[in-house]
């Protein structure tokens, strides 16, 4: 009930922004408009792709849908480069261009709140600024990877190698350490990467990109991401045949500990909650056959995944988002899910709602997925 307050208010709050932005002098425009009105600084972009999501077999209750083949539209994304003074980067990573202010991920409400920061910034110079993020929060796993390292994968894939290592990124930094290592990835040192509620960059051009789609993001995105592996040596363990995914937070299993009992009968390696290098997450990943958890950002990493690989989502009944689906489709992955009884709308007040499976679906449901697969339900050791 709390929540359910909670978001008619946010959503009272967002709706008076507008007109408070108005009063201060300038427009906040939203996706459509930005898009429009920054399609001649539009230097190079991916089309949206239509994709085909397979149907899904569901296991305990039933999620409406997920049994027949739908058609979803991926995002369209694109990188922008603008020039001059005329441009000013806002203490939130958002961008003002004159009176206008431009929605390039999802929304403006920050802006008001910018207005009233007095922390001066330090100056610095350069000739190419990259701007990747419009937001202070994103440092959740998933959303670092698919909403701002996909867009500076997207910049460094259009500027080239010598450009890209002359330019500054700036964004509001989140001080976690898989993002220190993606960066590094990158190429990029930690003089480079500038927190923008510190540091304001002047420079002769600026580059961008956008994000669109919340659940689907542009295909050209996923296939960047998925190339990391490449850039590591990555080994491959047969410990990690079949692997299931611990939560110790938000949606982790009630019932555990029972659970874990019927999955050992099938030969699955535990995978406790706790930090990893990036390294370590892709080598888990990419030696999978079977992967089974319940949904979480953990699963950003079957990016890393060979095409085939079974994914199989636990979800509580009343909040089940196509996030994975999604990505396992445009992935090659077999994509299962398991939910519990009584399934109700998916609704994102109840993201933090734990979950209980009964030890027998999981076990009937592991059998005939298994079934399905080929392969013997026991693991040979």
């Amino acid at each position: 009930m709390f929540s359910k307050l909670k978001q008619i208010v946010l959503s009272n709050i967002k709706k008076l922004i507008p007109v408070a932005a108005r009063v201060l002098g300038v427009k906040l425009l939203n996706k459509d408009q930005t898009l429009k009105f920054l399609k001649s600084a539009e230097i190079n972009f991916h089309r949206e792709n239509s994709v085909q999501l397979l149907p899904v077999e569901t296991f305990g209750g039933t999620i409406k849908g997920f049994d027949k083949g739908d058609i979803v539209k991926s995002s369209y994304s694109a990188v922008y480069c603008l020039k001059g003074k005329a441009v000013k980067i806002l203490p939130y990573g958002g961008i003002q261009l004159e009176s206008k202010i431009l929605d390039l991920d999802f929304g403006s409400s920050e802006f008001l709140r910018s207005r009233f920061t007095f922390k001066k910034r330090k100056i610095i110079y350069n000739r190419n600024c990259i701007v990747i993020w419009s937001h202070n929060w994103g440092g959740g796993y998933y959303d670092y990877l698919i909403f701002i390292y996909a867009k500076l994968l997207r910049i460094q894939e259009v500027l080239g190698e010598e450009e890209f290592r002359s330019s500054i990124v700036l964004y509001p930094l989140f001080g976690k350490s898989f993002e220190k290592e993606l960066l590094e990835l990158a190429g990029l040192n930690e003089n480079q990467v500038l927190d923008v509620r510190s540091n304001i960059v002047e420079a002769e051009n600026y580059y961008f990109a956008n994000n669109e789609k919340w659940f689907f993001p542009n295909i050209g995105d996923i296939k960047n991401l998925s190339k990391l592996p490449l850039s590591l040596s990555i080994k491959k363990f047969s410990e990690y045949n079949r692997i299931y995914i611990s939560r110790k937070i938000r949606r982790k299993l009630n019932n555990e500990e029972e659970i874990i009992q019927v999955l050992e009968e099938f030969g699955f390696k535990i995978i406790e909650d706790k930090t990893r290098t990036l390294k370590e997450q892709m080598e888990i990943y990419s030696s999978a056959d079977i992967i089974l958890g319940p949904h979480g950002a953990s699963f950003s990493n079957i990016l890393w995944c060979r095409p085939n690989t079974v994914l199989i989502e636990l979800f509580s009944n009343q909040y089940y988002p196509p996030y994975f689906k999604y990505l396992a489709n445009v992935l090659g992955l077999k994509y299962y899910a398991i939910i519990e009884n009584n399934v109700g709308v998916s609704d994102d007040a109840y993201s933090f709602k734990n979950i209980f499976i009964s030890p027998e679906v999981i076990r009937s449901s592991l059998s005939k997925i298994l079934l399905n697969q080929k392969v013997s339900p026991l693991k040979a050791f």
